[in-house]
């Protein structure tokens, strides 16, 4: 009898000391898994509202290694369209800032675009990956900071679409400014497909020589694309430079030039985003689909293609370059 009760003392040890490294292993995985996501007290999914959604647990920003005095962490926040409803499904439109990309707390540039309605807006911060040795941050970024931004960016957006699950992937945007369009530029290469069915359509202002890419070209055939540059700070023969390879490319992209302006985006310049969201993104049937399904990609292209023939007439007036064959 003594020796059973041994016995099976002895059993139920090894199972506990088996279930203790269990929980020990899980634990030390999840250790290096930032937090998705800590409520928000109060918050409450209503038109107007906005929230800010917290990652206490994430690496810092590249706000925070830019600047040590800016204490805050890693967080997205958004902004619910005026005429949302818990029953249609809302596309996202996320702006990326330039320069140290800011702290995630303020959607403002994306909620003028769209003005208020028809988009959930929602601000990112960007984040770069860990310089190597006492390397001091830089300013720029690269693909492996792109390729590490993203894997924090797809812990973010799951987060939202549990707190808002009505979103709709078929018309979301992914845009930005200086830094933060390298980013989304980057973004659709280093995150293995996942950017492209996240996003339908992009943006980017004050791009820089990424667009002249052929690996992002490749990606971005068949999706709406909208470049806005500066006259004053892009030499003519570098637009057209990059008007051609994206028509050699088959893009279908629409080129805007902002007359008299540097290397900014000023608020006067909204509306041509505005317009090209309402005018070709958001009545463009953008398949999702990739590979096998290159067939129905191609008919979404043509059909871009004949919107922005038929809708950007007034854009064009105002210096809108359509490199899809437009004129």
């Amino acid at each position: 009898m003594n020796r059973k009760l041994i016995y099976f003392g002895s059993l139920l040890t090894i199972v506990f000391l088996f279930f203790v490294y269990a929980c020990q292993k899980e634990s030390k995985t999840d250790a290096v898994v930032p937090q998705t996501l800590v409520q928000v007290p109060g918050l409450v999914v209503a038109p107007g509202n906005t929230f800010t959604l917290e990652f206490p647990n994430m690496p810092p920003t590249m706000a925070n290694l830019l600047d040590s005095k800016d204490t805050i962490k890693p967080c997205m926040t958004v902004f619910l369209p005026t005429n949302y409803t818990a029953k249609t499904k809302y596309p996202l439109l996320i702006y990326l800032n330039g320069g140290s990309g800011g702290n995630g707390k303020d959607p403002g540039v994306a909620r003028k675009i769209c003005e208020d309605k028809d988009f959930i807006c929602v601000d990112l911060p960007l984040f770069k990956n860990k310089a190597e040795g006492n390397a001091p941050t830089t300013l720029g970024l690269n693909d492996a900071d792109c390729k590490f931004m993203w894997s924090l960016y797809r812990q973010m957006l799951a987060s939202l679409a549990k707190a808002i699950p009505n979103i709709d992937p078929t018309h979301s945007v992914l845009g930005g400014f200086s830094n933060g369009s390298y980013a989304t530029a980057r973004l659709i290469v280093q995150s293995d497909g996942e950017v492209l069915k996240t996003f339908a359509a992009y943006f980017v202002v004050e791009s820089g020589g990424q667009m002249l890419m052929p690996d992002l070209l490749e990606l971005l055939k068949v999706r709406p694309l909208l470049m806005l540059f500066g006259t004053k700070s892009n030499d003519p023969s570098r637009l057209l430079q990059i008007a051609q390879a994206t028509t050699s490319a088959g893009v279908k992209a629409v080129m805007h030039e902002m007359k008299d302006i540097g290397h900014a985006f000023p608020e006067s310049e909204y509306p041509v985003v505005r317009d090209w969201l309402r005018t070709v993104v958001m009545t463009a049937e953008v398949s999702m689909f990739t590979g096998k399904n290159a067939q129905k990609i191609q008919s979404s292209a043509e059909q871009i293609d004949h919107l922005q023939k038929g809708h950007l007439k007034d854009l064009r007036q105002s210096q809108i370059w359509a490199s899809g064959g437009t004129n």
